[in-house]
């Protein structure tokens, strides 16, 4: 059994920002379960071979939304062990395949973090609804 060892995706959002998905326990449970289990392939079978930064985005941005967390580039980059370059190229890619929308803060910055769109959590739901992951 793997050790969970994963730094957290993100910090709580402030007022304002993303709200909480009504998520399901079960399917919550789901996504961590296949996060943890996706960022430690590399490390369990010694090769970068089987790392999906797409895949591990996702599942990081799905479990952000549904608690609230603030999903910014750097937290995202360390919980998916990314370089920050490797991390927001895959972001991009997201977005430009309506998964994902960058989120500006405050003082304009245009990318300060990252969000699942509404398709995203949708077909997020819809996978991890037919996924059994034995304990």
């Amino acid at each position: 059994m793997l050790e969970d060892k994963t730094p957290p995706i993100g910090r709580e959002v402030g007022k304002g920002r993303s709200s909480v998905e009504e998520v399901p326990a079960a399917l919550k449970n789901k996504a961590l379960a296949l996060h943890r289990t996706s960022v430690g392939l590399p490390k369990i079978f010694k090769t970068q071979s089987l790392a999906n930064p797409s895949w591990t985005i996702l599942l990081s941005l799905f479990i952000a939304r549904s608690e609230a967390l603030d999903a910014r580039l750097p937290a995202l980059s360390v919980a998916n062990h990314l370089s920050q370059p490797v991390a927001e190229t895959t972001i991009d890619g997201l977005a430009a395949a309506g998964l994902a929308v960058w989120l500006p803060d405050a003082r304009g910055n245009a990318r300060a973090a990252v969000q699942i769109t509404e398709t995203g959590m949708d077909h997020m739901r819809r996978f991890l609804e037919t996924v059994s992951i034995a304990a």
